[in-house]
């Protein structure tokens, strides 16, 4: 049995306890759209303009799909023009329907724009974990690592790292890749690094791959290949990450892509 939430008016963190309680205050049994619940044609994450019509007929994914494209922060698969009211709607939308990713992203919102600030994004993306989101256990390890003034617990944060990783979550084979090269919490192994950078590129995350050709680049935990390094540059670079890729291309004398933008 699903649970119905309130609607926008309630705050985000109230609305996330609504979605992961049993019964929660606030929250009334209600039915709503199975999660296979047919897309409307062309609604993706390399399409994402039907996404926010299909997330108001009922569907959460999609509302997940149209808040990554929208809200600036994410390395979605195709970018459109930022919009962070419509987008924040949507994934509140999608929250409220049940979607883990939904929530999940609602939480970057509420981090880089709420009043509510970080630690309460912090605390959402952990509640999201513990019901299984891989995602929100991978950004949660960086609040227990990093964010100033949140309980820090390194333990907790290497084997959420880990155990997203193995599972096939990107964001945690990056962090781990990072944290494997720099040798931080873990011992530094670049061949290991290496390996972990190169799946989370394959996981396709953009970020990944911009390292992975930095990896390239400079022989790190593998052998130097400058071609190689240049093809992982410019992908990325089209994909809206701009410091790194974007920057060695110019610095290898090349001009970088127009960002993939609609």
């Amino acid at each position: 049995m699903s649970w119905a939430c309130p609607g926008t008016t309630v705050s985000a963190v109230a609305l996330l306890a609504c979605v992961l309680a049993t019964a929660p205050a606030g929250c009334t049994r209600g039915t709503r759209k199975p999660a296979e619940t047919p897309q409307p044609v062309g609604c993706a994450p390399t399409n994402p303009e039907p996404c926010e019509a299909a997330c108001f007929a009922g569907d959460g994914r999609a509302c997940a799909i149209y808040g990554e494209a929208v809200n600036g922060l994410s390395d979605a698969p195709l970018r459109l023009k930022r919009n962070i009211a419509r987008g924040r709607r949507a994934v509140e939308h999608g929250c409220q329907l049940g979607s883990l990713d939904a929530c999940c992203l609602l939480q970057e919102y509420n981090y880089d724009y709420a009043e509510s600030g970080k630690h309460a994004a912090c605390e959402a993306w952990l509640a999201l974990c513990d019901r299984g989101d891989l995602r929100s256990c991978s950004v949660s390890a960086a609040c227990l690592m990093w964010v100033p003034g949140f309980p820090h617990d390194v333990e907790r944060a290497i084997a959420l790292v880990r155990t997203s990783c193995e599972k096939g979550q990107r964001d945690g084979c990056r962090e781990l890749a990072l944290m494997t090269e720099r040798g931080v919490y873990i011992e530094s192994d670049l061949p290991r690094a290496f390996a972990l950078m190169q799946k989370a590129c394959g996981l396709d995350d953009p970020s990944a791959c911009a390292h992975a050709g930095r990896y390239f680049e400079r022989g790190i935990g593998t052998k130097p290949d400058l071609e190689t390094a240049r093809r992982l540059y410019r992908a990325s670079c089209a994909r809206g990450i701009k410091q790194l890729p974007c920057e060695a291309l110019e610095r290898l004398g090349e001009t970088p892509p127009a960002v993939i933008e609609r």
